[in-house]
């Protein structure tokens, strides 16, 4: 029973702690969604690099372990990448953007988060403009003829909540990570990559979102 103890009980002395939190106190299970941008960090030579847009949504889990300390996990769909423009014009431009089904387990201590980001390809898709005709072409990317690679990326951030009731919580999102992997292992995945050279295709990104999640009855600390 939430703020009492049977008679002859040894109460937990971190129960009380809990007593001003509602749903934050209960095993949570909702949606998240975060936007922001991703980049490549290593530009073949006589381009230029800049973000693209990246996005995140999905299945989102928390679970109080103390009262300063909670588990995390997302599970769902994630994207990275980055634009590559020819130093001497703009016209010139290739984008390639990769689909990855992330599985993301962390910890939140007192709003802040650390964690890391598993990614496994799903595909992806290349777009580019080559200056001399007026239009954009656009093809697919095969995870396998591609040699798509794991994203592994430790993440930092924060994770605010806004509302905090009986039936679920708000929270504000606030990411930052870098795969420690390359998006590939083909050494020719950007354009005007010379195969004499190693490149790298490691992407950083940066993201904020919202995550609303629902109380599990009977799951609560207090």
């Amino acid at each position: 029973m939430s703020g009492a103890y049977a008679q002859g009980s040894t109460p937990d002395p971190s129960a009380s702690r809990y007593f001003d939190r509602r749903s934050t106190a209960d095993l949570t299970i909702g949606a998240g969604y975060a936007l922001g941008g991703s980049t490549f960090l290593d530009p073949a030579e006589n381009w230029k690099i800049t973000p693209v847009t990246s996005y995140k949504f999905g299945v989102d889990i928390t679970y109080p372990l103390a009262p300063i300390a909670s588990a995390a996990l997302s599970l769902g769909l994630d994207s990275r990448g980055g634009k590559s423009t020819w130093y001497q014009t703009s016209e010139i431009w290739d984008t390639r953007r990769v689909s990855y089904f992330s599985i993301n387990p962390g910890i939140i201590l007192s709003g802040f988060y650390i964690g890391i980001n598993f990614g496994v390809p799903l595909g992806g898709t290349r777009t580019w403009h080559n200056g001399a005709e007026d239009r954009t072409y656009a093809q697919d990317i095969d995870a396998g003829y591609n040699k798509l690679l794991t994203m592994v990326e430790p993440r930092i951030g924060a994770v605010l909540p806004l509302t905090d009731q009986d039936i679920g919580w708000l929270g504000l999102t606030l990411m930052a990570g870098y795969n420690l992997n390359d998006i590939s292992e083909n050494r020719s995945f950007l354009p005007g990559e010379d195969p004499k050279k190693t490149y790298s295709t490691q992407t950083v990104a940066a993201q904020i979102g919202l995550t609303w999640q629902f109380s599990i009855p009977g799951t609560s600390r207090k």
